[in-house]
């Protein structure tokens, strides 16, 4: 079953969209106060927020 997924804390994460690299990075992050994080629905034109 574990095939194709990253599972951290017994949670699936679909290795299409999180590398065991990415995975591991996250362990060691530690937002700031000044930090912004932008979300969107898909297909919602969030592309360009990045640009």
């Amino acid at each position: 079953m574990s095939e194709g997924v990253n599972i951290v804390q017994s949670v699936l994460y679909p290795l299409t969209i999180s590398s065991p690299e990415t995975m591991e990075a996250l362990k060691s992050f530690e937002a700031r106060s000044d930090d912004v994080i932008l979300v969107g629905y898909p297909k919602s034109g969030k592309c360009f927020l990045g640009q």
